[in-house]
């Protein structure tokens, strides 16, 4: 045989050889849901801890089989049950807390039953030394507050000035031609010590060391006459804007801080308050006013306390300190008006002081959906739309439908909802029950996803920013190019890229414009600066001729939206 013959021959065999050892997929017969296998399901999914499948199943299968759904929905709630007992039985409070907040997705709560189990839950937790804890699930359950020693009063208002911390943080980052340079702040921020080797300041303090650009920093404090470098971040909370500072050595704290706190729930206003911070770099400044509102919205999560006492640049992270010597808050922002400034609740700070001391970053949970409350019916609260990165996202839920349920308790308001939200953790299951524009109601299960820092300004990192027009600015555009023109603004030809408009939010800027579904839209500029999103856009409304060039002026509009919005869920 010749030598081409034999590698033909060769080639041939091989050829053969790799047919012949091809695996032959099967194709999965497609089984038609019955109830029985329905329940068998689910009760597998719940058995093996599957919540992605299981939440998955029951969604898509309980309208059709609402037994079988409720006998699945019970088996869960069982296991949540056991698990958190046996949790308790081992001291493992905060997973016998996790465990429990469970149970209110498949169950309404139960008023005698929660007060026995957070009762034995806050002894335990008092065990065990997490009395911040125990002391705010006492005061939000209206339990009362148990101290195992005597508490030693703060016994002048001057006092404060030794829990008072100068924050400074100074970062190295490379310019844009890779010169190396650091950043001076020109004065401190302000923190507060807590305990003998932490200080609690305002998240956004220290925020920079987060920023893309920062290759290293370090944490400086100023507190009690000592200058202390080498402070760790320890842990945080960016969406109420707490941090927790860890220092390398141990100063005097002659107070438990968690009994310094007062029942931020309990103000009143009116009540008059001190503001203690560095203002401007002035240490230790003591400005004084009163509470304007108690529960101003926040921009994120919860609520804020509203003073008209002065906080100014430097005193994020200073102490709002009431009349009685109790302090109430944490300064954090202002608006531009020095009679408008806020606070961080004292109870909320009390809800994560332990868990900030055990290194944990706190995981705020959310459902991604933009909210908005009917002003006809302020009791009625529309879904606007939905994040893609929503635990609802491909469950059924869509923009229009309308927030009956969380968790079997009825949502009249927005911040209602929040509140509702906010006393669960990323990855506690959650209820909602949603009420379609045809009237019928609809029951969802799913496993809550951890909330992203400054939700409204990570959507348009993440996904088409188009796509995130509606929620920055109240209206939709077609996802593809509608007509391309240049246009002569100003002086000069810009091409433009315009796009149909499909729908408008009532009551937007836009709205108040006239901008109307059909009409077209030009972006001329879109981009970020110090987390804030401009836009400019040129309107051409439908069937409306621009004869002359300065005509175009009337019909740009250029807006602004932060990396806040209050309207999330």
């Amino acid at each position: 045989m010749k030598y081409g013959q034999l590698l033909l021959l060769m080639v041939i065999l091989a050829l053969f050889a790799c047919e012949s050892q091809k695996v032959v997929k099967e194709v999965p017969i497609e089984i038609s849901m019955t109830e029985d296998l329905f329940v068998s399901q689910g009760l597998e999914y719940v058995n093996r801890g599957n919540n992605s499948l299981l939440s998955n199943l029951i969604n898509k299968h309980s309208p059709e089989y609402p037994d079988g759904a409720e006998k699945i929905i019970k088996a869960v709630y069982e296991k949540n049950k056991n698990n958190t007992e046996a949790l308790l039985k081992e001291k493992d409070c905060f997973g016998a807390l996790f465990y429990h907040r469970n149970l209110s997705a498949f169950k309404g709560t139960d008023e005698l039953e929660e007060r026995v189990f957070f009762k034995d839950l806050c002894q335990s937790l008092e065990e065990q030394s997490f009395e911040a804890t125990a002391k705010y699930l006492r005061t939000m359950h209206g339990l009362p507050v148990v101290y195992k020693d005597a508490y030693i009063p703060v016994e002048r208002l001057n006092n404060f000035i030794d829990l008072l911390a100068e924050v400074y943080v100074v970062r190295s980052f490379k310019t844009s031609l890779g010169l190396e340079r650091k950043d001076y702040p020109y004065f401190s921020g302000s923190g507060f010590l807590i305990d003998p080797r932490h200080v609690v300041t305002a998240y956004h303090v220290i925020e920079q060391v987060f920023d893309k650009d920062t290759q290293s920093y370090e944490i400086v404090l100023r507190i009690q006459d000592k200058m202390i470098g080498k402070v760790k971040l320890l842990s945080w909370d960016s969406l109420t804007d707490i941090a927790l500072l860890s220092l390398p050595e141990e100063l005097p704290m002659p107070y438990a801080f968690y009994r310094m706190l007062g029942d931020s729930d309990k103000l009143k206003q009116g009540f008059e308050v001190y503001c203690l911070g560095n203002h401007v770099g002035f240490t230790s400044t003591l400005t004084k006013g009163i509470v304007s509102s108690v529960k101003r919205k926040a921009p994120e999560v919860g609520s804020w306390i509203q003073v008209d006492a002065n906080i100014a640049p430097g005193a994020s992270g200073g102490l709002l300190i009431g009349r009685d010597d109790l302090v109430y808050g944490m300064l954090v922002a202002r608006i531009g008006f020095e009679d408008i400034n806020f606070a961080v609740p004292s109870n909320i700070i009390l809800g994560i002081l332990d868990k900030l001391g055990q290194g944990k970053v706190i995981k705020r949970p959310w459902l991604g959906f933009i909210l908005s409350s009917s002003l006809d019916n302020p009791g009625v609260i529309i879904i606007d739309d939905i994040f893609p990165s929503s635990p609802f996202k491909f469950l059924g839920i869509e923009p229009g439908d309308r927030l009956i349920e969380i968790n079997h308790k009825l949502s009249s308001s927005i911040e209602e909802a929040q509140e509702c939200i906010n006393e669960l953790e990323a990855g506690n299951w959650v209820h909602v029950a949603i009420e379609k524009p045809n009237g019928t109601k609809k029951d969802y299960w799913t496993i809550l996803a951890r909330r992203p820092d400054y939700a409204i300004y990570n959507a348009t990192r993440n996904f088409n920013k188009l796509s995130s027009l509606y929620p920055h600015f109240g209206f939709k555009v077609s996802p593809d190019v509608m007509l391309s023109r240049e246009i002569f603004i100003k002086g000069e030809t810009i091409s433009l890229n315009f796009y149909k408009v499909i729908d408008v939010a009532p009551y937007s800027f836009l709205d108040s414009r006239g901008v109307e579904a059909g009409d077209a839209v030009g972006f001329i500029y879109d981009y970020f600066e110090d987390k804030t999103r401009y836009i400019q856009i040129l309107h051409l409304p439908y069937g409306k001729v621009f004869e002359k060039p300065e005509q175009f002026l009337d019909c740009i509009y250029t807006m602004k939206k932060d990396k806040y919005d209050e309207n999330i869920l």
